[in-house]
């Protein structure tokens, strides 16, 4: 049951899969997560984002990159009210130099056309690792930050291009 990638900041990104989740008896969107004793509802539409956010769920959704039958991102999240085409969170607008990252790597992103933390988040981590040499540790220092600032690797941000070419001219 693949879905479609949703834009949302994730306030806690749980070590648990959904595949390792309990099955819920006659519930195909519900699963229980003994780790915390929550529901996890898997969440496929922007209305389910909203609705389950807005309640305080624990959600699992796809990331851009995943290519797998079940969601790899499970956790609790908060919705974005620009996650339906108009992406106005400044966070996603904030230039690559505002990680804390070594000069030459900032210099090797901006290279590759990546100013913004938006652009990095776009990224797979196949994608990063295939424009750049990353060691691991510099991989899981990019990946610690945005996590910090509420982004995972590999979202899907609607009209991303769109939005990203209006603030370059």
């Amino acid at each position: 049951m693949k879905s479609v990638n949703l834009f949302c900041k994730m306030v806690f990104n749980c070590p648990v899969r959904w595949e390792e989740l309990k099955h819920i008896e006659n519930e195909s969107k519900k699963r229980f997560c003994s780790n915390c004793d929550n529901i996890v509802y898997l969440t496929t539409s922007y209305q389910e984002l909203q609705e389950n956010a807005s309640k305080g769920r624990c959600i699992a959704t796809f990331s851009q990159s995943n290519e797998e039958e079940y969601p790899d991102i499970v956790g609790y999240s908060m919705p974005d009210s620009s996650a339906q085409g108009n992406n106005t969170d400044p966070i996603l607008f904030s230039p690559i130099n505002t990680l804390d990252l070594p000069k030459p790597m900032i210099d090797r992103l901006r290279a590759s056309r990546i100013s913004f933390l938006g652009d990095l988040a776009r990224l797979s981590t196949n994608e990063l690792l295939s424009i750049f040499s990353f060691e691991k540790e510099e991989q899981n220092s990019i990946l610690q930050q945005l996590a910090e600032r509420g982004l995972t690797q590999g979202m899907i941000i609607p009209n991303w291009e769109f939005d990203r070419k209006n603030l370059e001219d």
